[in-house]
């Protein structure tokens, strides 16, 4: 660890560091996108500093470095840390599965702590005791969540029987092409098609079983009810009190205007005076108290409600009815005062027998049965019970939610709430199993208790007209969601129904395919829209994936040595010293020393003191870059750098914030000034299929080197391999083809030595004399033989543009 070069200092210990062209503002203990710079009480520290994950010699060519130090080893350095990221996220209202159920996206975001931001307008977020469901179908803790403001479009995944899924177009889903074998990849959004099957795990965990319920801790969440004082006084009337004895007016005029004492005129002036006014002085809270093991509002009436109650298969049941056939409501002639209420069809007189019964055993309590002209009630005038209810499930049809502490139940507790919301509102018919509600959050929520009983459901959503006439009365209509059970052995099971049989036609019918670990469903749909607004994403320990929307997808984290460390307190790496490395290159008598692997700037200062000391040794200094370098390192570097191979991965600016985080322009201006500088400079460009492989682009890279850097840059057209790509895997080999067409769209721009790399033994990774062609190196893989005379064609003399010493 060594303080950093290159920072500024900001208010609040905040600093900004000025290593690449992120210029990260970072917090207080926290790190730069790169993951290797850190705040330290308002000091800039690098933490990768002497910490070598590589420090081994390799050919020059390898870097790639055709015209510099032809046939020459090099020693390469590098350590860990990336300061390119990937723009992996979804909309806000995603949800992902977690041990306390399904929630939006945003929300998790919302409960994070500890943020810090980035330079694009990027933050970050650390996230306590919160654990996401992975593709395994096992818990992992949420480390944190990311938002990024994001204008572009938006891919719409609709898979068949899950809710569909909006996303930027990098993120990746794990998918498979072949659900029988069940081999799983991880594929981009964009490079979704009808031809994939989608993964949903089959198997979860279940809690163990004696869950109580601590009533104080879920009351004392909720704010304590207000009771309206005994009092004509209002803020209106106290408003002009006050504002009449400015005016001089006399405690016995306003008491004789208002109807009240001289001395509690008075009295109220003093107090609106010292406190100001506000409605809470006309209130009271209804604080909770205890009573032996039982609990009571200070103003309820009876006996409260227990300290402790089993969640039991009467009490989930019972929450299910509520779910669908409950709400609490505030009594209007008693405003200090909520009740539960239930209401049922007449025809449905078991369910109200079987509530009512409920009611009495779990809570003591006997209900109020009413008959009104379409409906029977049951109600509970009791504020802690009432509230209970509010608490746990919400209040009204449009924010009812499954109970958290469902997540933590047995897979019996979960079948009879299940049980009771079905015959609440729900319908068991031929061909399904159906509940309908106009909470998204509820229908959600069921799902996920379906899914984690073993069943897979399927998820729609119907608009109906907005306004509807119901009994003469003009009623608004929300959205309404359904979620259903249609396979028949899905049915059976969940019926318990031994005497329904499976027929092969239903089996035949299922859209989605299986094996004992995973459901596989097919995609219905994919589409785009524009969108504006903030994107998220998290990151899970270990599996590094998570359930959007139910579908198992990969979460925000790169890999080895760009990002796989971050999550850790320590840097890996071997403790060498920059004097030793020196050493090891004099006592190989090597030329030069290599910086590599990753990007030299996030290793600056380990680096630059390198560079420093082989300079004076009369060593050659060679980057490997991506070039999104600040100008301030690029100055830092350019006296003790020597060549540097930058990597244009495309010309489109677009393909660099969805791919890599960063932007076009600070690259191609590290490539002028390079070379500006003396700096001897070569170019990467990798060629992606459907990413950076098109003629377009490459003439636009081509006609960039030639007239800004000059016909005499090396450009080299590597090859694509999926096979060493952790995040494009799922990505074929670059054809040949394209090579060779990019290698003729270069030379017919006018550059003189055009390379094809990764395809050993093609003509095109040799080097021709730009005058006569003649063969001037010859090169198979790193081996070279070199025909060349001292840097001059053999045939005419022409300057080949070789670095040799």
């Amino acid at each position: 660890m060594k303080d950093a070069y290159l920072y500024k200092k900001l208010a609040d210990k905040k600093v900004q560091c000025l290593n690449c062209a992120h210029y990260c503002v970072i917090l207080p203990d926290k790190r730069g996108i790169c993951g290797v710079r850190e705040n330290r009480d308002g000091v800039l520290y690098a933490l990768n500093y002497g910490k070598a994950i590589a420090c081994h010699i390799d050919p020059i060519e390898k870097k790639p470095f055709f015209h510099f130090l032809p046939g020459s080893y090099s020693l390469s350095i590098a350590t860990v840390g990336c300061n390119f990221r990937c723009l992996n996220c979804f909309s806000p209202q995603t949800t992902v599965v977690t041990n306390w159920g399904p929630m939006l996206i945003k929300e998790i975001f919302n409960k994070g702590k500890n943020s810090y931001f980035k330079l694009d307008g990027s933050e970050v977020r650390e996230i306590e005791n919160l654990q996401a469901i992975t593709h395994k179908g096992r818990y992992k803790k949420i480390l944190r969540v990311f938002r990024h403001p994001y204008k572009d479009k938006i891919f719409i995944i609709k898979p068949r029987y899950t809710p569909p899924i909006e996303c930027t177009a990098s993120h990746k889903f794990l998918v498979t092409r072949d659900p029988l074998r069940g081999k799983l990849d991880k594929i981009r959004a964009d490079q979704l098609s009808k031809d994939y099957y989608l993964v949903i795990p089959k198997n979860y965990p279940f809690s163990l079983p004696n869950i109580e319920l601590n009533i104080k801790d879920i009351l004392s969440s909720h704010a304590p009810p207000l009771l309206k004082k005994n009092t004509k006084i209002n803020i209106k009337i106290a408003k002009e009190i006050l504002k009449l004895s400015k005016q001089g007016e006399t405690s016995r005029n306003l008491a004789l205007k208002y109807h009240f004492h001289p001395s509690y005129i008075r009295t109220l002036r003093s107090k609106f005076r010292k406190k100001g006014i506000s409605n809470y002085l006309f209130w009271y809270k209804n604080q909770l108290t205890e009573k032996g093991n039982r609990l009571v509002y200070k103003y309820e009436k009876k006996g409260g409600i227990s300290k402790k109650i089993k969640l039991d298969e009467r009490l989930t049941k019972l929450l299910g009815y509520y779910c669908a056939e409950g709400c609490v409501s505030k009594l209007k002639n008693r405003p200090n005062s909520y009740q539960l209420i239930f209401c049922f069809g007449h025809r449905e007189k078991q369910y109200v027998a079987e509530v009512k019964n409920l009611i009495e055993e779990i809570f003591n309590i006997k209900p109020k049965i009413i008959q009104q002209r379409t409906i029977t009630r049951i109600n509970v005038g009791k504020t802690s019970v009432a509230l209970l209810f509010k608490i746990l499930c919400g209040s009204k049809a449009k924010n009812k939610k499954v109970p958290e502490i469902l997540n933590q139940a047995t897979r019996n507790l979960v079948k009879a709430f299940l049980d009771g919301f079905i015959a609440g509102d729900g319908s068991i018919q031929k061909g399904e199993i159906s509940i309908g509600t106009v909470s998204k959050e509820l229908a959600l929520g069921i799902y996920w208790l379906w899914l984690k009983m073993g069943f897979l459901p399927s998820f729609y959503r119907w608009k109906p007209l907005s306004i509807t006439t119901i009994e003469k009365r003009k009623v608004n209509q929300l959205p309404y969601y359904y979620v259903k059970l249609t396979a028949q052995k899905f049915r059976k099971d969940f019926l318990n129904d031994n005497a329904l049989i499976i027929s092969p036609k239903s089996v035949k019918s299922l859209r989605f395919k299986e094996n004992d670990l995973y459901y596989f469903v097919p995609i219905f749909r994919i589409s785009k829209r524009k969108y504006s607004g903030y994107v998220y994403n998290i990151e899970v320990e270990e599996d590094h994936s998570y359930l959007a929307n139910f579908i198992s997808v990969g979460n925000c984290q790169n890999w080895d040595i760009s990002q796989g460390f971050k999550d850790k307190k320590e840097i890996p790496g071997e403790d060498i010293s920059p004097e030793e490395i020196v050493k090891i290159a004099l006592e190989n008598n090597l030329p030069s020393i290599s910086y590599t692997y990753v990007e030299p700037t996030i290793f600056l200062e380990y680096a630059l003191d390198i560079m420093k000391l082989a300079k004076k040794a009369g060593l050659k200094n060679n980057f490997v870059s991506n070039g999104f370098m600040s100008e301030e390192s690029a100055k830092l570097v350019i006296p003790y750098l020597d060549a540097n191979n930058i990597d244009i991965k495309s010309f489109d600016d677009k393909f660099y914030k969805e791919n890599c985080g960063g932007r076009l322009q600070p690259v191609l201006d590290t490539a002028k000034l390079m070379k500006k500088s003396g700096v001897w400079v070569e170019i990467t460009t990798l060629a992606i299929p459907t990413l950076s492989d098109s003629e377009e682009m490459f003439r636009k890279i081509a006609k960039f080197i030639y007239e800004e850097l000059g016909p005499e840059t090396p450009w080299h057209i590597s090859q694509f391999s999926g096979a060493i790509s952790w995040k494009l895997q799922h990505l074929p080999d670059t054809p040949v083809e394209t090579l060779e067409t990019a290698y003729k769209i270069g030379k017919e721009a006018g550059l003189k030595y055009v390379y094809t790399g990764n395809v050993p033994g093609l003509p095109s990774e040799d080097t021709f004399c730009p005058k006569c062609r003649a063969l001037c190196i010859d090169r198979m893989n790193y081996v070279i033989h070199r025909h060349d005379k001292s840097g001059k064609c053999p045939k005419c003399g022409e300057n080949l543009d070789l670095i040799l010493k």
